[in-house]
């Protein structure tokens, strides 16, 4: 879908793709093995993807957000691991879905950290 949208945008001049990756593609953890593969590939695919269309005018960058309360994470609340979880974020609580709303710019979802910096990952601990 993402290489679809690029030609499109790449076309134009402009563009800004958002990845949605997790922190959990930053960092080992158990239990995680196919998920965090996968949002390692998507955060590796996000940066290919702004070093090849940078040129072309269209900025890819990926949101990993951390523990979030979804339904992947009430099996670590039912498998008893929530407490060992929560003993490692900072404010010692899960973020809800309304928690990734952070900061808009027109034609792009979140605000990297340094602009013009192509394939950053802004988790939202970093947005506010």
């Amino acid at each position: 879908m993402a290489q679809e949208a690029a030609r499109h945008m790449a076309s134009r001049g402009s563009g800004s793709i958002i990845n949605v990756a997790s922190t959990a593609g930053l960092r080992a953890a158990g239990r995680l093995a196919r998920y965090a593969a996968s949002k390692a590939a998507l955060i590796h695919l996000t940066q290919t993807m702004a070093l090849e269309l940078a040129s072309k005018g269209v900025r890819v960058d990926a949101l990993a957000p951390g523990n979030l309360q979804t339904d992947m994470h009430a099996e670590f609340e039912e498998a008893g691991f929530e407490d060992h979880i929560r003993q490692g974020i900072p404010m010692r609580r899960f973020d809800g879905p309304a928690d990734l709303n952070g900061p808009r710019v027109p034609g792009c979802s979140v605000v990297p950290p340094r602009i013009g910096t192509p394939g950053e990952r802004l988790s939202p601990s970093r947005a506010r």
